[in-house]
């Protein structure tokens, strides 16, 4: 209900792109030059929904199959930063949110992704 009421309900977010920017879960890269720096999240979003999604993304890691994959699959190229997992499910849940939000559609578990 917080990403919902935060958002209007995506009425002004046409795109699965504006609702990660909106919320400060796009990625960006510290660059001048040659010189390219580390990759972060922007975090100049809505921290009100970045903190909701938080604890359901530690809890889709632990429980949903896709994003537990996804999940195995990031901290198996950076074993020393696990939050990048964690921020990836973050980003993950709420695009199934704004898509399924749009489509006036119930959550399918068994739906192939």
């Amino acid at each position: 209900m917080t990403i919902i009421s935060e958002t209007n309900g995506f009425e002004s977010i046409p795109s699965i792109r504006k609702v990660v920017s909106y919320a400060g879960l796009d990625v960006r890269e510290h660059q001048s030059g040659p010189y390219a720096g580390k990759t972060r999240i922007t975090k100049k979003g809505n921290s009100n929904i970045r903190y909701c999604l938080y604890m359901p993304a530690l809890n889709a890691i632990q429980h949903n199959r896709p994003i537990k994959d996804l999940h195995h699959r990031i901290v198996e190229r950076n074993p020393k930063i696990r939050q990048k997992g964690v921020v990836a499910a973050m980003r993950k849940l709420l695009i199934l949110v704004f898509v399924l939000w749009k489509k006036n559609e119930p959550f399918d578990q068994n739906y192939k992704w």
